[in-house]
Formats: C-alpha cells, structure tokens, sequence
C-alpha cells in the first residue's frame, strides 16, 4: 500500500503543491482545471515507476473525482470544496482519509496562485488543449472545459514524469461511484503519512 501512496504522492503536478494549497485564488488567465461538464479520462503514466502504468480519473461537473491509481488497494475519492481525498477498498468495505497535503496533489490541478505561461495550442487523444508551462520545467495541457490531458515534469534525478490521456468520454456518471457505500469501517491512515502535530 505504501508503494501506491508514494506513487500518487508523485503525481502531484506542481513540487510544493502542499504549501501553497492555501494561497490565494489563481491568477486571471490561468487555466481553469475544475471540467464544466461530466468526463472520464484513462491516462498513461512513465517515469514514477518501473515501466508503463494506466490510471482512470472521472470527474463530475460539481466538483468530484474518482481516481483509480495503478498498484492502489482501492480508488480515491478527491472532493475540491473543501479539499479532501478519501480511499475507498472495496475488498475490504473500508475507507480512510488521506492527509491534506496529499489531498492536494490529488486534486491534479496547479496550486492556487501558482502564475504559468500560456502556449501553444495542442491534441491529445483527439481532443484539443492549450500548454501551459509552470515552475521546474512542468508542462500541462488542458482542454477548454478544464480537463488535465498532458502533464509533464522534470525528475530532480534525470528523465521525466508524464501522465498523458489516452481515451477521453463525455457523459453522466453515476453518482453512487462518487461516495463511500454505506456500511464500510474507517481506517487510519499508514503513519508516515499522518501530519505530525504540534
């Protein structure tokens, strides 16, 4: 389980998400990251581990996500207002939270306030979006409507993160896969990740 903690922990598409998740709101022509409309994207993911992984991410337009991360017990719940992410193990009918900085990175948009430059226009999977270029050699591509389908970042080591869609479907989804079923106990969250209190 840790192993897939530490592989969503490097999705996150701005270093230093977590300490700025309170900042102010985005700066005008930033790109809005929040899709106006219902979605479910499959992204390739490289260089956060060994090889070629696959995540599913849907969204609603009232600010939900489900996010389905390779190598995950389960699937995360991501909830923009208030920001909080919870994982759901259906094998276990159980779910926990995740520690707010987390919670952060998940929600796959830049941190508040962060000033990116505008690009060109690109396609991915078929569907149109705009670069936009943001600290450390990150580089996202979003469509009109708000949806992440390119995203890719310097690894301090060498070589690069980048998760990229493969498949992009409008439409409704079902409002029960974005809730904890009833019934499921709560579990702490592994140690490690638990902010240490003061």
């Amino acid at each position: 389980m840790k192993a897939a903690f530490a592989l969503i922990s490097a999705l996150a598409l701005f270093p230093g998400a977590e300490a700025r998740a309170q900042a102010p709101s985005p700066l005008p022509e930033q790109p809005s990251m929040a899709p106006s409309r219902d979605v479910a994207v499959t992204y390739r993911i490289t260089g956060a581990g060994p090889g070629t992984a696959e995540m599913r991410v849907a969204w609603t337009a009232s600010g939900l996500s489900r996010m389905e991360p390779p190598g995950a017990p389960g699937w995360i719940l991501v909830e923009r207002n208030p920001p909080r992410a919870t994982m759901v193990v259906d094998s276990e009918r159980s779910f926990m939270e995740l520690p707010a900085e987390m919670a952060a990175g998940m929600r796959l948009d830049p941190p508040p306030g962060a000033a990116l430059t505008k690009g060109r226009e690109d396609r991915v999977a078929g569907e149109s979006c705009t670069q936009w270029a943001g600290p450390r050699r990150t580089v996202i591509c979003v469509t009109a409507e708000g949806v992440l389908l390119r995203s890719v970042s310097a690894l301090p080591g060498g070589g690069e993160n980048r998760m990229e869609a493969t498949s992009v479907r409008y439409g409704a989804q079902d409002p029960a896969r974005f809730r904890v079923p009833a019934g499921y106990r709560r579990k702490q969250a592994p140690g490690p990740l638990v902010p240490q209190r003061r």
